[in-house]
């Protein structure tokens, strides 16, 4: 054994003696019966002399005394069992001090052997001084060299005492060894070794304590290990949102996620612990945030927990979207793309984006709001960089190929000619390239007969690079020797593949078969042969998916055998979709027990049991492709459809979640698929509108009240309630008496927690705006009534809220004295201007949409700049509050309304704010003031309720102020003659409540179950009446509610 010290302790011990000591035990010489070993004898044959002598002793003194026999057997363990530690240690002190000691305890034993007076003093001294050094020795090197870090250096400290004072008693030893015996310097060694000993200990706990701590931390470890599987098996049960879908390489849009896939992504963000309780809080806080628009998702999901992160040191990550292209919505693209670059917010994550996508439209608008980025146009590169992308890939599949095929092995296939063939072929593009080497590398064919026939069909026009490389792969599938069998395979194929191909979104091959009428096995008899353009997956509940859109691409243009024709596949498909849906829907299709049953309350497998995905899709997408057909089916087929399945649609639409598209379905069916439509069918379709306007809200919460409280609140000469008055449950004996006809309101949104104060139509009419004292802004959308976002970011109530002139950016006002921006379409902040000294009632947009002009309770009004993002100008001249305020037409006047019974007119050009004049004629409050679309008249309201018309331009009254009644302006409906009136009290809780039915949280309960929900109208009641079992509700309006129920 080496020591792998770097100072040995010997030589330490000796550097403390001082320079008359060191010179001493330097000069002095070893016996000479040693002269041979030189003058400073080596520790080994020092050792060996040692143990020589003392066994010598030993066997002198077996019979004799038992107590020197002791001592004999002693000094040979020490040296023998550790002669190896003891040499080498010794030899790495080139003072020969460690040599010296031992030479010591050599002669001990020698003279002992001669002096039988001093024979037992003697045996112990060297007993005593060969134990120290041997101790010594082996402490030095696992105490010290090899032990713990903690006490190394006091183990050093001690163990160089102890030599220290064994060097000094040595020199006692080397004047006069006979006279001074070496029991002499025992009691001086002594002390310092206590301590080292003390040391050792300390040294040898810890040693101990880090070992336990080992052994914990692998029970731990065990532990932890433990736990992850178990989490892993909890995640792979967890309950997947209704309405969820992936997007995979196996599938866009799919319904189903594969257990490692959830396993995997759940597992990535409990790795970072930090990020579980904000997505848990974002879940909580908001249920429905998976139906919310996609920025607040990002927003609550992602972005908000990688700021709270905080890694040290930060790490990289990179996020990889492929083929952004392929969004089905152009407006969900351009959100990704606004969104994905606040990931560089996070100070924890250093955020990298590798993103894939076709040229398209939107993808080269949105990077260029973003400076921020590197693009690589891969047909924009030199044609020789492609070509070398290109080959190197050939070569690498190609030779995949050849390695599994012995053949093949054996020769130069495919050889760089055809390599060079094939690049031409392909360049530009790499779909191509990988469809070949799909089309080659099937093994039902010899790989180079394949390669044969795609070289042979080849053409040098570029406009038919899409035939040159499907043709042939269908031509060598379908095209058998029979020429009949060849025909049925080719109409097959357009059977299948052309639906496949057209399909809103992929279906597994279960599905296919029930949509298109044919066994499961012909349709996957048909695709194992595709694998080449079609991804089949061996699992036929997993969807069937083209590899490229160009296979689509070459189907519906191309002129040969293989051509699709779309009008007339989309027109079978909405066919089939018809007929899916005419056998499988009806009344309570999942047989739940209660018509308020909520959805949230309905097991996702109990409806995925009863709703295919077959008639899921036909549901979803069957008017997308009577759309898409362009009339191709009679309207007669969609009436009487609709008169027969029309709630039982509407039931399995809120069931999968997807019942606020139905609106959007209508409309599509109304807006003229057909050239002309009949009067029926029109009438019918407008009323369909009605209807789910009225209920959507209702049948998202509670499916099975579209039966319920849709029909019995729906007006009496509505056509479906007519139609389906026998779906109305038998538990209703007596039905609420309410208006013939739809009335002038669509529906009723509802969802703020506070007053609502504001509301604005987006330029386009698609969003509405609506803003409130709970300090959020909703967003809705107009065609659906769903609520598409929540801005979020205002500290008090939002008084205003109005669209640019484009419609991209929305303005608030709020009690907290800011005014905000927000992108109309993301729903981020903008911009918060700051300045107003009090609360912000009024904003308004100049007509180009570069000013803002806010105002309210400081007096002041503030122009701003939406450009720069900077404070234009302040006006000042009012004395009250500012209520309103309005651009002219041509930008030039601003005129505004005060509380000081004022309105004024501002150059709003000049950027001086200079007043114009101001308009003056009453003592009323002037609440509001508006522009006529030529400028030239400015209209003005007042508290007391009148109007007055302004010259715009000289500031003159034009004619007599428009008066209200106070009666008239709170009138905001008509009492309906046929109901009576009658004397109402305000206590709405009656005393005569009957037990079996009450009315709780707007929901009418009978025995216990929620029966019938009450539409907002119906709900304020003033007074209610109990009586057995029917129940009465009046309201202010003079409206009388009764509704009788059987018990059943």
């Amino acid at each position: 054994m080496q020591s792998s010290t770097t100072s040995n302790l010997w030589q330490t011990a000796y550097g403390q003696l001082d320079e008359k000591e060191r010179d001493i035990l330097s000069t002095e010489q070893a016996p000479t019966d040693w002269s041979d070993c030189g003058n400073h004898p080596q520790s080994n044959v020092l050792i060996d002399k040692v143990i020589l002598l003392t066994e010598k002793q030993y066997e002198e003194y077996q019979q004799k005394d038992g107590k020197l026999r002791q001592s004999c057997q002693k000094i040979i363990n020490a040296p023998l069992s550790f002669k190896d530690i003891v040499s080498a240690v010794a030899a790495a002190a080139p003072t020969h001090l460690a040599a010296t000691a031992w030479t010591i305890v050599s002669l001990g034993l020698t003279i002992a052997q001669n002096h039988n007076d001093r024979r037992d003093a003697l045996f112990e001294s060297s007993e005593y001084l060969a134990d120290v050094l041997t101790q010594c020795a082996f402490i030095e090197e696992n105490f010290y060299i090899h032990g713990n870090s903690r006490t190394k250096n006091n183990v050093g400290t001690a163990t160089v005492k102890v030599r220290k004072y064994i060097g000094r008693k040595l020199l006692d030893c080397v004047a006069a060894l006979t006279e001074h015996p070496l029991k002499v310097f025992q009691d001086s060694v002594e002390t310092e070794r206590k301590s080292l000993r003390e040391w050792i200990e300390i040294g040898e706990y810890l040693n101990h304590r880090e070992e336990a701590e080992k052994r914990l931390c692998n029970i731990d470890q065990l532990a932890e290990s433990m736990k992850e599987l178990i989490q892993q098996f909890n995640l792979v049960n967890l309950y997947v949102a209704d309405g969820a879908f992936y997007d995979s390489y196996v599938n866009e849009h799919e319904d189903f996620c594969l257990p490692d896939t959830r396993t995997k992504l759940l597992s990535e963000v409990s790795q970072h612990r930090q990020l579980v309780s904000g997505v848990l809080n974002a879940i909580n806080n908001d249920p429905h945030i998976s139906s919310k628009y996609l920025s607040e998702q990002f927003d609550k999901f992602l972005l908000q927990p990688l700021l709270k992160l905080h890694l040290n040191p930060p790490s990289t990550t990179v996020f990889v979207v492929d083929a952004l292209d392929e969004c089905d919505r152009q407006d969900d693209m351009r959100v990704i793309l606004h969104l994905l670059p606040q990931l560089q917010k996070s100070m924890s994550l250093r955020v990298r984006i590798f993103l894939t996508s076709r040229p398209e439209l939107p993808i080269r608008l949105g990077f260029k709001k973003h400076q921020d980025h590197r693009d690589l146009v891969l047909h924009e590169l030199p044609r020789s960089v492609i070509e070398h992308d290109i080959r190197l890939f050939f070569r690498d599949r190609l030779a995949r190929i050849r390695d599994e095929d012995d053949f093949l092995s054996s020769i130069h296939w495919p050889g760089e000619e055809n390599i060079e063939k094939l690049l031409r072929m392909c360049v530009p593009l790499f779909i191509f390239a990988a469809t070949l080497c799909h089309f080659i590398g099937d093994q039902k064919r010899s790989p180079q007969k394949r390669l044969a026939t795609v070289l042979q069909s080849h053409t040098a026009t570029s406009a038919s690079q899409m035939k040159s490389v499907y043709e042939p792969v269908l031509k060598q599938i379908l095209s058998p020797e029979d020429e009949n069998e060849s025909r049925g395979l080719e109409k097959e194929f357009c059977d299948i593949v052309g639906v496949i191909v057209l399909l809103a979104s992929p279906l597994p091959i279960n599905a296919l078969g029930q949509l298109l009428l044919l066994p499961n096995e012909d349709i996957g008899f048909l695709l194992n042969q595709l694998h080449s353009v079609l991804s089949v997956p061996q699992n036929t509940e997993i969807p069937v998916r083209i590899l490229h859109l160009s296979f689509r691409d070459y189907l519906v243009n191309t002129t040969s055998t293989f051509h699709v024709d779309e009008k007339t596949t989309h027109a079978k498909i909405a066919s089939r979709c018809l007929r899916v849906m005419e056998n499988s829907l009806k009344h309570n299709i999942c047989g739940l027990a209660s018509y308020g049953t909520q959805r949230m309350d309905i097991d996702s497998q109990v409806i995925k049991q009863h709703i295919s995905p077959a008639v899921e899709y036909s549901c979803r997408y069957w008017v997308y492709h009577l759309q898409q057909s362009k009339g191709h089916i009679l309207e007669s087929k969609v009436l009487s459809f609709l008169k027969q399945h029309f709630l039982h649609w509407l039931e399995a639409l809120s069931l999968i979640g997807i019942i606020s598209e139905a609106v959007g379905i209508i409309d599509t069916l109304n807006s003229g698929i057909w050239r002309s439509i009949g009067n029926e069918l029109s009438h019918l379709l407008n009323d369909a509108r009605r209807f789910i306007l009225k209920n959507v809200y209702i049948a998202s919460l509670a499916p099975l009240q579209l039966y319920c409280s849709g029909l019995i609140f729906s007006p009496m000469q509505s056509t479906f309630r007519k139609m389906f008055s026998d779906s109305i449950p038998e538990q209703f004996r007596i039905l609420p008496q309410v208006e013939n006809i739809w009335s002038p309101g669509l529906q009723t949104l509802e969802g703020h927690a506070g007053s609502v104060g504001s509301v604005t139509f987006s330029p386009d009419g698609q969003i509405l705006a609506s803003a409130s004292s709970d300090s959020t802004i909703k967003l809705w959308n107009t065609k659906t009534s769903s609520e598409l976002q929540t801005l979020i970011g205002h500290a008090g109530w939002i008084r205003s809220v109005t669209f640019s002139p484009d419609g991209q950016i929305l303005a608030s006002a709020s009690d907290d004295s800011t005014v905000k921006l927000w992108d109309a379409k993301t729903g981020s902040v903008l911009q918060t201007f700051e300045g107003h000294a009090g609360s912000v009632g009024y904003v308004a947009f100049s007509p180009n949409g570069q000013i803002l002009a806010s105002a309210f309770s400081d007096s002041t009004i503030k122009l701003w700049n939406t450009k720069t993002n900077s404070e234009v100008q302040a006006l000042k001249g009012h004395t009250g509050w500012i209520r309103s305020v309005a651009f002219s037409p041509d930008e030039q006047t601003l005129a505004s309304a005060s509380d000081d019974s004022t309105i004024k007119l501002w150059d709003a050009k000049s950027n001086s704010g200079q007043q114009m004049p101001t308009l003056r004629g009453y003592a009323s409050s002037v609440c509001s003031v508006a522009f006529s679309p030529d400028g030239q008249i400015l209209a003005s309201t007042f508290d007391d309720s009148t109007i007055k018309l302004w010259d715009a331009k000289t500031g003159s009254e034009l004619q007599t102020p428009i008066g209200h009644t106070d009666a008239e302006e709170h009138t905001t409906t008509t009492k309906p003659a046929s109901i009576p009136q009658f004397h109402y009290d305000y206590d709405r809780t009656s005393s005569n409540i009957n037990a079996q039915i009450s009315v709780s949280n707007n929901w009418v309960v009978l025995a216990g179950e929620n029966l019938l929900w009450l539409p907002p109208e119906h709900r304020q009641f003033t007074t209610s009446a109990i009586k057995d079992t029917t129940i009465t509700l009046g309201y202010s309006d003079g409206r009388i509610s009764i509704i009788g129920f059987r018990t059943m």
